[in-house]
Parts: C-alpha cells; structure tokens; sequence
C-alpha cells in the first residue's frame, strides 16, 4: 500500500516539475514563488534547477513517509491540493 502512495506523490512531483518549467519559460522566473527553486534555476538552469529543486524535497518526503505511514497520507492530499490548484490555473491561463 505504501509503495502505491509513493509512487503516486513522485508522479504529481514530475507533473508539477512539467507545470513549473512550462510556466518558468511561458512567464518568467519571478512567477516561481519557491526561493530555493529561483535560486537553483538562476545558478544551474531552468530544467536542472526545477528538477533539483522539486525531486529532492520529494525523494527526502517519501523517505520519511515510507516509514511513518499516516505522514505520508498527509503530504500526498497536499500534494493533491496542489495538482488541483494547479490545474485550476492552467485552465484560467487557457481561459484567457
């Protein structure tokens, strides 16, 4: 049950990483509001520093979720939360 939750966080990490390059790229750095991301995308590029500054934080919270499960449950609805903001943003971009 637990590997399931995992690997559900990681795959909304790599479509957030996708939404946050797009917009990086469509809008600009200042529209990241992540400061270690800014930091990172300045000093290594957009990709690595997305990759970097998203999968890290990822790998570290599933570590830490694999052995507390209810943390996990946890972390992947806020990681839900986000998707679905996410989503609502891109369909107001598409919107206009």
């Amino acid at each position: 049950m637990i590997v399931i939750l995992v690997m559900l966080y990681v795959g909304l990490a790599v479509v957030d990483s996708q939404f946050t390059i797009s917009k990086i790229y469509k809008y600009g750095l200042m529209v990241e509001l992540n400061p270690v991301i800014r930091r990172l995308v300045v000093k290594v590029g957009v990709e690595w520093g997305v990759f970097l500054g998203v999968s890290l934080p990822t790998f570290l919270i599933c570590f830490l979720g694999y052995w507390n499960h209810s943390l996990m449950f946890l972390l992947l609805g806020m990681r839900i939360t986000l998707f679905q903001h996410q989503m609502e943003a891109r369909r107001i971009e598409r919107a206009r």
